[in-house]
């Protein structure tokens, strides 16, 4: 499993020093592209990393995925399901991870699974409660803000709608605005909203 770690030395080092790194979306983004056996396992590690910020106290909580699931359990499931979003869409990836489907694993819920999706292929978008404190607030969709969200057709509906908001955006804009942009935006908004 250490490998799977490994290449969190090579990240820069964060400004409080002692020892602590910083981590990007972009820098998440590009090991989602490495071609390797192992980089659905690298990619899970670093989007608990860069989702769990600078927020220490939550490392404990976050390594328990990887404390009780088999390793080559996490390996085999995030394989399956990053292999159905490329063959059937991430509707399905999502739907096979959520709780008790065929590539459920214990701790993962949809708010860092869809982080892994996201990552580790085109087509999906991250779904967590600054996103659904965002679509409440906006939208009024009425979504739990702390999650998990358990309905697939709760994602796709996400899917759809960010689809939209990226595609009239575009045709004001002039230029093409991606669905990730928007979720990016709504995530922004939200956790400004939840800090008020």
């Amino acid at each position: 499993m250490s490998v799977w770690t490994d290449f969190l030395v090579a990240l820069p080092e964060a400004e409080q020093g002692r020892g602590y790194r910083r981590i990007t979306r972009g820098d998440v983004l590009a090991l989602g592209e490495q071609d390797g056996q192992d980089t659905p396992a690298k990619v899970l590690v670093a989007a608990y990393a860069w989702g769990t910020g600078p927020w220490g106290f939550l490392v404990a909580r976050r390594s328990r995925v990887f404390r009780d699931n088999e390793p080559l359990d996490i390996l085999a499931r995030l394989t399956d399901a990053l292999d159905r979003q490329a063959a059937s869409g991430p509707e399905a990836a999502y739907r096979s991870l959520l709780r008790r489907n065929e590539n459920w694993l214990q701790h993962l819920g949809p708010s860092f699974f869809t982080k892994a999706l996201y990552f580790g292929g085109a087509g999906a978008l991250i779904l967590d409660r600054f996103v659904a404190i965002a679509l409440n607030h906006i939208e009024g969709w009425g979504l739990s803000t702390t999650g998990p969200w358990r309905s697939a057709a709760e994602y796709e509906r996400w899917l759809r709608y960010a689809t939209a908001q990226a595609e009239t955006s575009s045709r004001i804009e002039g230029r093409e605005i991606r669905p990730d942009a928007v979720e990016l935006a709504l995530f922004r908004y939200g956790r400004r909203i939840a800090r008020l």
